[in-house]
Parts: structure tokens; sequence; C-alpha cells
């Protein structure tokens, strides 16, 4: 997933090229690239030549790859929803990874990813999973307990069933709605929070990432991430970080964790009921049991 920022992308593209036990060249890779010009708000969004240059740069790093590349400024959860039909419908994939230009990947990031999606392709109890880690875990924690599950909170470097998106989009398609015919930058704020009141749900956001949240939580699906960092987030200017929050939260301190994670802990019932309440509590701004 690609906007306007090619250092950033050209910084994840490198670490992507260096996966290993993970036969990138046996998989479909594609860009989704998103454009310049906002048509609703008629608002130039992007830089032409930020936007040629990251396409330039992907089919130079995956030249066997699929650039799709929109004519206008989608926005993110538009860009995001034609990837995921281009996955789960065109491609019939039961199971995608989504990375975005603002996370750098461990050697084993997508080898680990892989076996965690393959947990939760046997699990239904399991929504969006990552393997990115907590940033304010030092390596010594990491270490202690590297399959360790922790909350998912932001959907970056994710994998995700085709079964899980077949049932988010019950909840998702409605707010795809909202935002459609408009930028997503101007999106309405209060037709969003009616749509999540709906649902009796009040999160501390509006974007697409806290919609797809909703939508595991409505539908009993909770979201794994691991105690090892396997990413790490660069993405201090953007629609959604700037350059003193990001150092502030501290991402540019997140120790990498050195090796893969191909077995991880069980997710009993307990466990599950942990990690969906808190989940849920955030979701609804309420305790949850």
């Amino acid at each position: 997933m690609s906007f306007n920022r090619p250092d950033y992308l050209e910084a994840v593209l490198q670490t992507l090229v260096r996966q290993v036990d993970s036969d990138l060249d046996q998989r479909p890779i594609a860009l989704f690239q998103d454009g310049c010009v906002n048509p609703s708000s008629e608002q130039r969004r992007a830089r032409e030549e930020d936007v040629i240059r990251c396409e330039k740069l992907f089919r130079e790093y995956v030249p066997s790859g699929a650039v799709h590349s929109s004519p206008d400024n989608l926005g993110i959860a538009l860009n995001f929803e034609r990837a995921e039909k281009h996955v789960f419908e065109e491609l019939d994939a039961e199971a995608a990874i989504f990375l975005e230009d603002d996370l750098i990947l461990s050697p084993h990031y997508i080898n680990s990813l892989d076996h965690l999606i393959a947990v939760a392709l046997a699990n239904d109890r399991i929504g969006h999973v990552a393997v990115y880690g907590d940033h304010r875990t030092a390596l010594s924690e990491q270490s202690k307990s590297p399959e360790a599950y922790v909350l998912l909170e932001h959907n970056w470097g994710f994998g995700l069933t085709r079964r899980q998106w077949v049932k988010n989009k019950l909840y998702v398609d409605p707010y795809l709605n909202i935002i459609r015919n408009t930028d997503y930058t101007l999106r309405d704020n209060n037709a969003i929070r009616k749509l999540y009141a709906s649902w009796g749900m009040g999160p501390p956001g509006n974007s697409q990432d806290v919609t797809k949240t909703l939508a595991c939580c409505l539908t009993g699906a909770a979201k794994l991430n691991t105690q090892a960092c396997l990413g790490k987030y660069i993405g201090a200017k953007g629609i959604h970080m700037n350059q003193q929050w990001y150092d502030r939260l501290g991402y540019a301190n997140t120790e990498l964790y050195p090796r893969p994670i191909t077995v991880f802990e069980d997710l009993s019932d307990e466990r599950y009921q942990q990690i969906f309440s808190a989940q849920m509590q955030w979701a609804t701004g309420k305790p949850y049991s």
C-alpha cells in the first residue's frame, strides 16, 4: 500500500526483498498506489513526482510484481478496499498479507507471519494478525516469551483471512458507503460516530483501521500480535502521525527480535477472553467481561 512517501517505501522494500525462508519469488506481490488529486474535494493530496517515484521503486525492487495505480486520490480506506477485493475476490486467496510504506521488517517477518496466519486459518476466533510486537518492550523482555500474544492495536504489516474479511464486510461496507464519495481526510465524523453508536461502540477514532477493529469485535474475533518485535514503525510523517508524537511515543527505540517465531502460545479460552476483553474495552470505552 503506497501513496506519497517514496523514501519510506524504499526503506520497506529493502527489508521486504531480504526476507528469509519466505519464497517471495513464488508469491503474487502487488503495489496499490494511490493517486494525487481527490475527485470530491478537488484538492491535491500528493505530488506527481512522488507517486511516479513510488511506482518506479517498486518495479526496481520487485520486478515480477504488479502495479495497480489509481488515477485519482482514493484515500487509505478505498485504496485498501480495492487491494482486499483483488486478493480475496480476483485471486480467491484464503489469506493475504498487507504491508504499508511505514513498517520496516526484520528478515524473519514474513516467515513468522505465515506461521501465525496458519494459526488464524485454523481458528475462527482470530481476526487480524501481525508480528511487529509492542515497541515499548525491551529485547530482554521479548526474549523471555517471544511467542506470547499481545493485543494487536494498529493494523500494520498484518495478515487477514478471507473468512474474517467476509465477516467484517457486514460492518465495514456501511462505513465505506459513508466515505465513498468524499475526501477521506474530510470524512463525516458525525455520520461515522452515529454508525458506531448503532453498533454499541464508541472508540477514540473514526479511521478505516478503527472500523475494521470494531468489525472484529462484533464478530467475536481477537486481533493478535506477538510479544516479540519483528517490525519497526518509521512513519513519523503521515496522515495519522507527526514527528512530535512519533518521538514522544518512542517508536524509534524499537528493538527488533533477531529470530523467527514459528510456534505460538496456545490461544486458550482464558487467553482469548483476556485479549478480546481488552479489545472490547477499547472499542466501547467501558469495562468488558
